[in-house]
């Protein structure tokens, strides 16, 4: 079959893929990187649309009900059964920057910053060539393991000092290593940057919904719109965390609402707690139609799928487009992009 591919910047290419070859596989064989991330049909990082053809999945979970309804396609588990002709949500030029190489940095700080919450700040010297895009993500090597784990970038692009929140899991192999055998001075591989989650061009009103550590993309893309004075339209945060004990980052909230012109965040709770006196519940219920502009808005969401799911379920009814809405979905544990 022949597969069409279509970039965001117009530019197009087409490749030939058998029966027994995912697409993804069969662009990679033809010159063409194309993003991916779990390579399982889980995280939803190499999703397109199909505008014409006829397919099978080998697997859907990384895409939602009204994804599967539109012709979403998982690039990684897509195998066609016609010429298709696919839309991808990148421009063509942004493929080389995933054939870069990644570079070895040195674990400066650790520190928890919540009750399973860690803050992992590594110098990389040449930080500068990891030319990521805010919102994206590396893999870090766990020394001695041979295992690898994907963090989203907190820190804005540019800087020698790069940061991550790291969820501390029982008997995970990151959240071991950082436990009981991390000391500053500890060198680690860090892989080329990855991800199509990225900040857009700030267009309009924007909405950022993020579930625990689904906070660090949305750190990297504010202090990038700090650091750099991007104008902007409002900007507002929807933080949710299960438990009191799981909150962070509140004081760099806080900057950011005093160095920016227009935002706003909201925090929400799940479990009842006597020392909190803001919202309980999911952070999903904290959306109300007032705040998206009739639909007018780009949405970031990251978190668990659950999460993502329902807000996107959400937005739908209130009239924001799939074209608006931006997903960076956790998969599960065991695969490359933890939590």
């Amino acid at each position: 079959m022949q597969v069409t591919l279509v970039f965001a910047d117009g530019q197009e290419a087409r490749i030939a893929v058998d029966a027994e070859t995912s697409v993804l596989d069969a662009a990679k064989a033809s010159g063409f990187a194309l993003k991916c991330d779990c390579t399982l049909g889980l995280c939803g990082s190499c999703k397109a649309i199909c505008r014409s053809g006829t397919f099978v999945l080998d697997y859907s979970d990384g895409l939602t009900i009204m994804e599967r309804r539109r012709s979403y396609v998982l690039t990684c588990v897509m195998h066609p059964t016609s010429d298709c002709r696919l839309e991808l949500p990148y421009r063509l030029a942004e493929i080389t920057a995933q054939l870069q190489c990644g570079v070895t940095g040195t674990v400066s700080r650790i520190e928890r910053v919540s009750t399973e919450v860690c803050r992992l700040v590594v110098d990389a010297p040449d930080a500068a060539a990891l030319r990521f895009e805010p919102g994206q993500y590396v893999s870090i090597g766990v020394p001695g393991t041979g295992a690898a784990r994907s963090y989203s970038f907190a820190n804005p692009p540019g800087t020698a000092q790069i940061e991550f929140f790291v969820r501390l899991i029982p008997g995970g192999v990151m959240s071991e290593y950082l436990r009981s055998e991390v000391t500053p001075g500890a060198r680690i591989e860090l892989s080329a940057p990855n991800g199509v989650f990225r900040l857009r061009d700030l267009r309009g009103p924007v909405l950022m919904i993020a579930g625990g550590t689904g906070l660090a993309p949305m750190l990297s893309m504010l202090s990038c719109i700090v650091r750099e004075g991007r104008p902007h339209g409002p900007v507002r945060l929807l933080f949710g965390v299960n438990r009191f004990e799981d909150l962070f980052c509140l004081e760099r909230l806080k900057e950011y609402r005093s160095r920016m012109h227009d935002f706003s965040y909201e925090i929400a709770i799940r479990d009842h707690d006597e020392r909190w006196s803001g919202n309980n519940g999911y952070v999903t219920e904290l959306l109300k139609a007032a705040d998206l502009h009739g639909g007018d808005i780009d949405v970031y969401i990251c978190g668990p799928p659950a999460m993502s799911e329902d807000a996107c379920a959400r937005l739908s009814r209130h009239g924001v487009t799939d074209e608006r809405i931006f997903v960076e979905k956790f998969a599960a544990t065991g695969s490359t992009r933890a939590p």
